[in-house]
């Protein structure tokens, strides 16, 4: 059943308690990265609620009863007029008359016939002298100006006409404009009229519109056109101008669809026909609605989860983009903060002979040669040590004459709290006495001791601060596969491929699993098979904790666990030196703790032993190493001499790494020539270049300060 759970938690490998390594120009990347999304965000909110970038979908539609539109001067301005063939206006009533007709039609159903019947009707009005108010909007009146507005005819202002339908539909509605010409009382000669007639131009002067996405609240933009027409009174013409209604629907909802409609018409066509002279008007103009065909414009505004869709591939496309430099920078800057933190890098240019591998015969005998060497120098060496008492004195006064003025002030206080409670007290000075004695000389001792460790704790700062890392540039390491400008990277980028190499040799999968089995092989060998059978009994870790009702859950302390994250650095100073200091003051010291204390760095090894008491320590050593060559005729195979490679003994003549917790360990001493000649060409920088003599006065002067409290 647990197969089919695609929800599960993948387990992976943490690297300093965190699942991803990070690096600080990631993180630069990511907030950049971040800062352009959100920037992006912005720009779609901001985008949407002013109503810019719409999706727009246009469909031309059929319709059977276009919606009727109402003409008025707000609504759509008409303009009409007569022009001869030298372009000059007239709109004499003397020459000319334009009545308007508004015809309606429409279909009701008669009871008695059962049918339905249709009933016309025509509305007559005049038209007159056109004024600013029957073009009210100011940016389209400029137009209507230009054609000298004043000199054509509109419809009345308090008038409301309309158009609706087409002329099947039930209810039908068009505008008619005929033009006649002046007979009777009131008009011109018959020449003056038959010369502006036979020949002139019917213009009329209009607002039309036109969609525009982005306009949010009215997408219809108004603007002002005009048509021709060539006329004359011997041929009349029939001119039909139709319409068209625009729907536009738009979509305003964030999360749910929130359509909005409006509708207004525009300008479709013209078309013109020839009519009989007989039929009385010498121009007909018909402002009705097109058959059958309607615009439709479809506005969808961004949503929050187009948003979101828009937001995402442009995160995808910023993240594949960057991808490629991010995760290849931190993969190698990871790989160099492994690499820094496995290994100790050191150039050996200037001295050949160090940090190389010995895979031969003859630099093994070399190398034990120095060590024994080295050996009767220290002996020589111990023997200065062993007479270095007086220095003791001289180095007592110069740390007690180094006291801090914290620590002088200190001192007064308590000179100054012993006199007083000598005066309360008189009867018990002496007892008193006895105690601010002993109380003193414990504050100085501990300021002493204090003084020490801290002194000690800096140095090992300054080892942790030298440590030989390797330093490059990331980028320069990456530009380095594509070009060959950093030719003097060329031989760092070796050692860095070589330690990458190692890096992912040991986390080969493979290497792994044969650890994980040499560790298995290993505790067969270590323990014993009724060690091994309790082995599995031993309990797991337990989180103890307890309730309270003020501090709330407490966790307790428990030994399985690795309390040493939490202490500071100093702590963990102070710690590790009682633990040498364990280490070092056993009676019978394993071969296990000084095969520890023979793989310490030279200067951690002076660091941590520089308040031990060097005489007593050397004595015990000595006692030991006559233990073990009471047992050389035992084991043939123990060389004492080749023993004695390793730094324990480099360190302390008298003693022995072969050191055994029973007989037997000592026939494996071949062994441990052969491992501690390797170790020493292995990791050179185990041994400083602080000299032996220097390191003695250094210990004496340490004895020095112990042995005064």
């Amino acid at each position: 059943m647990n197969q089919f759970d695609i929800f599960g938690s993948q387990v992976s490998v943490r690297f300093k308690g965190s699942q991803i390594y990070k690096t600080k120009f990631g993180a630069f990347v990511s907030a950049l990265i971040f800062a352009v999304i959100l920037l992006r965000l912005g720009i779609l909110v901001h985008s949407v609620v002013q109503g810019r970038n719409p999706t727009v979908l246009f469909q031309e539609r059929p319709v059977q009863d276009p919606r009727k539109f109402s003409i008025t001067p707000d609504t759509l301005s008409l303009a009409i007029g007569l022009q001869d063939t030298h372009f000059n206006y007239y709109a004499d009533n003397s020459l000319f008359t334009i009545q308007g007709v508004h015809k309606i039609k429409k279909t009701v159903y008669n009871s008695t016939t059962g049918q339905y019947d249709q009933i016309y009707t025509s509305n007559k009005f005049n038209l007159v002298n056109c004024t600013d108010d029957n073009v009210p909007d100011p940016q389209l009146r400029d137009f209507f100006l230009k054609s000298q507005l004043y000199q054509h005819q509109c419809i009345p202002k308090d008038l409301i006409v309309g158009i609706e339908g087409q002329f099947n539909s039930d209810f039908y509605q068009e505008l008619n404009f005929y033009f006649y010409k002046c007979k009777g009382q009131g008009c011109k000669s018959d020449k003056e009229i038959n010369t502006l007639l036979n020949n002139n131009y019917v213009e009329l002067l209009f607002t039309d519109v036109n969609f525009a996405p982005e306009n949010k609240e009215n997408p219809f933009q108004k603007f002002s056109r005009d048509l021709y027409w060539i006329n004359s009174q011997n041929l009349p013409r029939n001119v039909n101008v139709y319409m068209r209604n625009n729907y536009v629907e738009s979509d305003f909802g964030w999360v749910t669809p929130d359509v909005e409609t409006q509708i207004y018409p525009s300008f479709s066509y013209v078309d013109n026909q020839i009519a009989d002279s007989s039929i009385g008007f010498f121009f007909h103009l018909v402002i009705r609605f097109e058959k059958e065909k309607e615009n439709l414009y479809k506005r969808t505004y961004d949503n929050l989860f187009t948003i979101m869709s828009q937001i995402g591939g442009f995160s995808q496309i910023l993240l594949t983009v960057f991808s490629f430099i991010c995760l290849k920078y931190s993969q190698i800057h990871l790989g160099r903060s492994l690499i820094n933190q496995s290994f100790d890098f050191q150039d050996i240019s200037k001295e050949p002979n160090q940090g190389t591998l010995i895979s031969n015969p003859t630099q093994q005998q070399n190398n034990t040669e120095m060590a024994e060497n080295q050996v009767y120098q220290n002996q020589n060496n111990n023997k200065l040590f062993n007479q270095s008492p007086p220095m003791k004195e001289s180095s007592f006064q110069l740390q007690t004459s180094q006291k801090t003025p914290d620590q002088l002030y200190q001192s007064k206080e308590d000179k100054i709290s012993l006199v007083q409670q000598a005066q309360i007290n008189p009867l018990d000075d002496t007892q008193q006495q006895q105690q601010i004695n002993q109380r003193n000389n414990q504050n100085i001792g501990k300021q002493l001791a204090d003084d020490v460790i801290m002194k000690d704790y800096q140095k090992q700062q300054e080892v942790q601060q030298n440590r030989q890392s390797l330093h490059f540039n990331v980028f320069f390491y990456m530009l380095s596969f594509i070009t060959t400008i950093f030719k003097r990277f060329r031989n760092k980028k070796q050692v860095i491929d070589y330690g990458f190499k190692e890096i992912s040799n040991n986390l080969d999968i493979e290497y792994i699993v044969k650890k994980f089995i040499e560790v298995d092989k290993l505790k067969r060998i270590i323990l014993s098979n009724d060690q091994l059978t309790l082995f599995n009994y031993i309990p797991r870790p337990q989180i103890l904790y307890k309730e309270d009702k003020t501090q709330g859950v407490i966790i307790e302390k428990n030994s399985f666990f690795n309390n040493d994250d939490n202490l500071s650095d100093i702590d963990k100073f102070k710690k590790a030196k009682q633990c040498f200091k364990n280490i070092a003051e056993k009676q019978k010291p394993t071969k296990i703790d000084i095969s520890i204390l023979n793989l310490l760095d030279d200067k951690q090894y002076e660091i941590l032993s520089s308040k031990l008491d060097k005489k007593q320590f050397l004595q015990r050593q000595q006692s030991i190493l006559k233990e073990l060559q009471a047992m050389q005729p035992v084991s043939p195979s123990y060389n004492l001499s080749q023993g004695m490679t390793t730094k324990f003994a480099l360190k302390h003549p008298n003693s022995e790494e072969g050191v055994c917790d029973s007989i037997e360990d000592c026939f494996d001493s071949g062994k441990i020539k052969k491992y501690s000649t390797f170790k020493k060409v292995r990791n050179p920088s185990m041994y400083s270049t602080i000299s032996d003599q220097e390191k003695i006065v250094n210990y004496s002067q340490k004895d020095s300060i112990d042995e005064k409290y």
